[in-house]
């Protein structure tokens, strides 16, 4: 990736937390305690820790949908009763 492309992706993203399209949360000790918590209650999907902890924010904010490319994800996901939207 160049670096233009990288920062044209970046200022578009800070546009769209700008905007309300995305909020962003706090990273709190409860999120790691809960990541650490569902990489072992979930231990046969293989989650990665940052999969894990978008999935401990997911819970903590209440969405009911995730949206995700990444398949192990997408799995863990509807195992914690997320419905689901893949792509790519």
């Amino acid at each position: 990736m160049d670096a233009g492309y990288q920062r044209a992706a970046l200022a578009d993203f800070a546009e769209d937390v700008r905007s309300g399209c995305f909020e962003v949360e706090p990273l709190a000790d409860r999120h790691a305690i809960v990541t650490h918590e569902l990489i072992d209650r979930l231990a046969g999907h293989f989650l990665r820790m940052l999969d894990a902890l978008h999935l401990a924010f997911a819970q903590a904010i209440g969405v009911s949908v995730v949206a995700t490319a990444d398949r192990v994800l997408a799995r863990a996901a509807e195992a914690l009763g997320f419905a689901t939207v893949t792509f790519g």
